[in-house]
């Protein structure tokens, strides 16, 4: 081969490898805009994890809150249930004496204004 032709695959080959080189750089410098974002992304998923952390922990505080006062709920429930009858009862009581206080009255009127 000549030499001219040598030198000229040559040029091509270092305009080639310089184009290469300059695509291998910019692959480069994408892949370095890629880790940043994904750096990024991770830690504003390592945020959302910590706040998806602290919000179970307050729901499994709200829960257990919840339970007790479920279960006091049921106490006072049952607790009215009991007062109302004691209550009816008495007030049972109470309406029979009355009828017996209103008998005995309409008596003493009787014989009084007899």
């Amino acid at each position: 081969m000549e030499e001219k032709h040598v030198e000229e695959i040559k040029r091509h080959f270092d305009i080639v490898a310089e184009n290469l080189r300059d695509d291998i750089r910019l692959v480069a410098e994408g892949h370095q805009v890629l880790n940043r974002h994904i750096e990024q992304l991770e830690m504003g998923q390592d945020k959302v994890i910590t706040r998806l952390d602290r919000i179970d922990a307050r729901t499994l505080v709200l829960e257990k809150g919840q339970e007790k006062l479920e279960k006091r709920q049921e106490k006072l429930e049952k607790e009215l249930r009991k007062t109302r009858l004691v209550l009816g009862e008495k007030n049972d009581m109470v309406l029979i004496k009355l009828e017996n206080h209103e008998e005995r009255i309409e008596r003493l009127e009787g014989r009084v204004l007899s």
